[in-house]
């Protein structure tokens, strides 16, 4: 079929480096074309992943009001490794989803320092809770450690606690002594929560054996109820003992 055609032919220009190519699939990616081709260009360019088609997107980007356009942009900046590229997006973008669109790519490509950047200057918690999750995809759990030993908004640092409990790269020691500091009981049970995610139910026993506060232990052990491990139910026995 011709679109089929079409969508070929601009496939063959991204091998094509001539200018007069590029020049071609460039008047597509800004909307020469039906819509449905527009989206390829872009996605072809991106594929490219030179500094060039970086900017080009970018450009590209700015001057379009068609969120379908921009939401492939992004894509097509993550493909062409267009960190900091992301990074004004998410800083510039207006509208909510494209802008949590651009901080999710972010993390998809574990960009820590652009996340790091962009959270230093947000205002929001919305947003700032958008780039915790972003920094727990990236693997980031000494971020997330940061934000959580420096962050004063309660519900963006119970996000982080929450993520950071569920990274296996972040030390039981760490955890033990993330939950000994706290007073908040809304933020243990993130902890907590956070722990049996990942399956921890050694930690959780050591956790229980040491709490003082009756409803928290019980929040706790609770949790090892339902936990199929050995260490659980040795500890349930224990407590019926």
């Amino acid at each position: 079929s011709a679109p089929k055609v079409k969508d070929r032919a601009l496939f063959v220009l991204t091998q094509n480096q001539s200018s007069r190519a590029q020049q071609i699939l460039a008047q597509y990616a800004k909307g020469a074309g039906n819509p449905d081709l527009q989206v390829r260009a872009i996605r072809y360019i991106g594929m490219s992943g030179t500094n060039d088609a970086r900017q080009q997107l970018s450009s590209i980007y700015s001057g379009s009001n068609d969120a379908v356009v921009k939401r492939q942009i992004i894509q097509s900046l993550m493909v062409s490794n267009g960190r900091d590229s992301l990074l004004t997006l998410a800083k510039t973008e207006k509208d909510d989803e494209l802008r949590a669109d651009a901080i999710r790519q972010l993390g998809a490509m574990r960009a820590v320092d652009q996340l790091g950047q962009l959270y230093a200057s947000e205002t929001s918690a919305d947003n700032k809770t958008q780039i915790v999750r972003s920094l727990f995809v990236a693997g980031a759990s000494d971020k997330l450690l940061e934000i959580v030993r420096t962050e004063k908004d309660p519900k963006v640092r119970g996000e982080a606690i929450r993520n950071l409990a569920m990274m296996n790269s972040t030390s039981p020691e760490t955890l033990a002594t993330l939950y000994a500091s706290e007073s908040d009981p809304k933020t243990k049970r993130e902890v907590v929560n956070g722990l049996m995610a990942r399956g921890d139910a050694k930690l959780l026993v050591d956790l229980a054996r040491k709490e003082t506060d009756p409803a928290m232990k019980r929040y706790i052990v609770e949790r090892l109820s339902v936990m199929h491990s050995k260490e659980a139910t040795d500890y349930m026995m224990e407590l019926l003992k």
